[in-house]
């Protein structure tokens, strides 16, 4: 008697639903449907529409404007320059008018982890365009994190982070 070989399949991955919290990052999550003989089913209590009766188009664009208050865009200057390790240089860092938050942008050496320069609060629509840093460094390059946190504008809660390599030179 010849034994069948059974084929076994892993989970089938059936849908794709991006949550959005609210100032806070898109995550995503995987259901998964499966039955002993690992064949897909569609459920018997599922039925054609969308919830509370939105038609597709205005879930498009309540996903979207889900998607848009997460986003934060975040600039500056990767290859910023200082005339020496206690003069001001070149950070342009900006708040896109765009974001919906405040932020703060703390840069810190990748080698050491020292914090070499931490701003105040900066507002959507403004921009540091020059600063010195808060640590003398002494004549070099140093590879640096740009860490932007985002806070909620009426309370001023952290609502999330972004990060940017950066090279810091100090020229004498």
């Amino acid at each position: 008697m010849k034994k069948r070989r059974q084929k076994k399949f892993p989970l089938l991955p059936v849908l794709l639903i991006c949550i959005i919290l609210t100032g806070a990052a898109a995550g995503g999550v995987w259901f998964y449907v499966t039955s002993g003989s690992g064949e897909f089913r569609f459920d018997t209590a599922a039925v054609n529409g969308n919830l509370e009766g939105l038609s597709e188009q205005e879930l498009r664009e309540l996903m979207q404007n889900k998607v848009d208050e997460s986003m934060l865009a975040i600039s500056i200057n990767t290859s910023p320059e200082f005339p020496d390790g206690k003069s001001k240089g070149t950070l342009r860092i900006e708040n896109s008018a765009g974001n919906r938050y405040n932020m703060t942008v703390k840069i810190s050496r990748d080698d050491t982890g020292e914090v070499v320069y931490q701003s105040a609060g900066i507002r959507p629509g403004q921009m540091i365009e020059e600063d010195a840093l808060d640590a003398a460094l002494d004549q070099g390059e140093y590879n640096c994190t740009a860490t932007f946190t985002a806070y909620e504008t009426e309370k001023n809660t952290a609502m999330g982070e972004a990060a940017a390599k950066i090279t810091i030179r100090v020229n004498r």
